[in-house]
């Protein structure tokens, strides 16, 4: 495997941010890299803000605009394919590496040199870059990023499942990660991040978590999500999966967590037969069926010009 590590940023009209996020990758303690910027910017201005920076004979840094844009899964699709390492770390253009990221994560392969990917624990900064650490605690708590998890992960399709499988900071193989389709927004939503992790875990991989902060997560209006918004796409995907059987608990885990707020877009989209379908099936949990979030969510089907006054009755009652 060659020592050559490239990093795959995507932009989009955030040129400073962009900057910034290239800049840490500059500070890299591991060398050689290559750092490849694609571009969906409807302007001239991430190019220019690349030319002001120094050179560093180390590190070559390659810029793509793409015309026309290809959006956020096109776009990294594009620059998986442009890679030259045989491993890659994916970057957000609002994220940034720590110094010994990229160290720390090639040091996985030293005792697995079969990898298919490694990551690490993320921090939570605010668009000004201020570093929260409770929510960071948080974030890598919820998604089993823990000191109990480390090491290589007995099933990478439970660990993509959970989202262990971080959406950007991540090294993987090039061969894999041009070999896995990374699915648009017509598809699976903004969940391209997710449905990929699980993608790459269905090609049979292996995962090494390393109980290190890589990168930080800048939540920015701009960021992302992968909740809400995007559960009306994953939920019957995850349904469907045929996944092995030591991660059927984390399917399982995954659909329960997201079936209320699933049922809630059914509900919307007055979609009252399927809505009923999962609010009263095996993952919707039977204690929040009987709560409050439960009966407004069967009111929201049944009569969904009510909601308003339902949300109303709902704040009423919470402060009781």
């Amino acid at each position: 495997m060659n020592e050559l590590i490239s990093i795959c940023i995507p932009t989009c009209d955030r040129p400073d941010l962009l900057k910034e996020a290239v800049l840490s990758c500059y500070a890299q303690t591991y060398r050689p890299l290559e750092i490849i910027v694609g571009d969906d910017s409807h302007n001239n201005r991430s190019d220019a803000v690349l030319g002001g920076i120094a050179t560093d004979p180390t590190i070559e840094l390659r810029y793509h605009k793409n015309q026309p844009p290809l959006g956020q899964a096109g776009n990294v699709e594009d620059l998986f394919k442009r890679a030259r390492g045989e491993r890659l770390v994916l970057l957000h253009d609002d994220d940034l590496l720590l110094p010994d990221a990229i160290e720390n994560l090639v040091n996985c392969w030293t005792s697995y040199p079969e990898l298919t990917a490694a990551f690490g624990k993320q921090y939570m900064i605010s668009v000004t870059g201020e570093l929260g650490q409770t929510e960071s605690d948080y974030l890598n708590s919820v998604f089993f990023r823990t000191k109990d998890k480390v090491g290589l992960q007995n099933c990478a399709v439970e660990s993509a499942l959970l989202q262990q499988f971080p959406n950007d900071g991540y090294m993987i193989r090039s061969d894999i990660a041009k070999r896995v389709p990374l699915r648009g927004r017509s598809q699976v939503g903004d969940a391209t991040d997710f449905d990929f992790g699980i993608g790459v875990a269905l090609e049979g991989g292996s995962f090494y978590f390393v109980n290190k902060y890589i990168c930080k997560y800048r939540r920015t209006p701009g960021s992302i999500s992968t909740t809400a918004v995007n559960v009306e796409y994953m939920f019957p995907i995850v349904q469907d999966l045929q996944v092995p059987r030591e991660a059927e608990h984390a399917r399982d885990f995954v659909l329960k967590r997201m079936a209320p707020f699933y049922v809630k877009k059914l509900a919307l989209r007055r979609q009252k037969v399927r809505a009923l379908k999962v609010l009263f099936g095996q993952y919707f949990d039977r204690r929040l069926l009987y709560s409050q979030t439960g009966l407004v969510l069967l009111g929201q089907i049944l009569v969904p010009g009510l909601d308003p006054a339902l949300q109303k009755i709902r704040k009423i009652l919470s402060r009781r």
